[in-house]
């Protein structure tokens, strides 16, 4: 199954499809024209059906890609950002308060319309697996409120692991007092 968003996985294949085109256009020496209807073959899902209706108007594929970048991101390090924003995990000698705002920060750059359940979604990913499972079944209304349960979370699973281990047997039978001897 796939996980990534429709915004997501719209951008991926748009950086996909302009590489190919790009390529085929260097190894072929494609006109223009030629160029632009590669790209509208290489188009799958969302990207096909929003850009299905410019088809027959676009003659350069440099209007192609302005369009596409007007419509869902200008920034050219987009991929990079994205590629931060996913493989970013959440360690626990990070402060939880910092991380959730610089990737709240993040996410809101590379989608600006995306809602704060996308968000949520990405930081319980993010987080480690014996949290994760927690976090999953929790209903949050706000980043604010899974910030505070995400700590709450984190503020047990740190005091169970600060439990004292048991004490060695075999060490409690050589540090304790003899016993009477019960013939005596």
């Amino acid at each position: 199954m796939d996980d990534k968003t429709p915004t997501q996985r719209l951008h991926l294949n748009n950086l996909r499809e302009e590489l190919r085109v790009r390529k085929a256009s260097e190894v072929g020496n494609l006109n223009d024209r030629l160029q632009v209807l590669v790209a509208y073959r290489q188009f799958r899902g969302i990207a096909a059906r929003q850009n299905k209706p410019y088809g027959p108007t676009d003659t350069c594929v440099a209007h192609l890609w302005q369009r596409l970048r007007a419509s869902f991101g200008t920034e050219d390090n987009y991929s990079e950002r994205l590629a931060k924003f996913t493989s970013s995990h959440f360690s626990y000698r990070d402060a939880l308060d910092v991380y959730v705002s610089k990737q709240q920060r993040l996410h809101r750059r590379l989608f600006p319309e995306g809602s704060e359940k996308q968000l949520i979604k990405e930081l319980i990913k993010q987080m480690s697996a014996h949290i994760r499972t927690t976090l999953a079944v929790g209903r949050y209304d706000s980043v604010d409120h899974f910030r505070q349960t995400t700590q709450e979370v984190l503020n047990l699973a740190a005091g169970s692991e600060k439990k004292k281990p048991a004490e060695n047997w075999r060490r409690a039978v050589e540090t304790s007092p003899p016993r009477p001897d019960a013939s005596a």
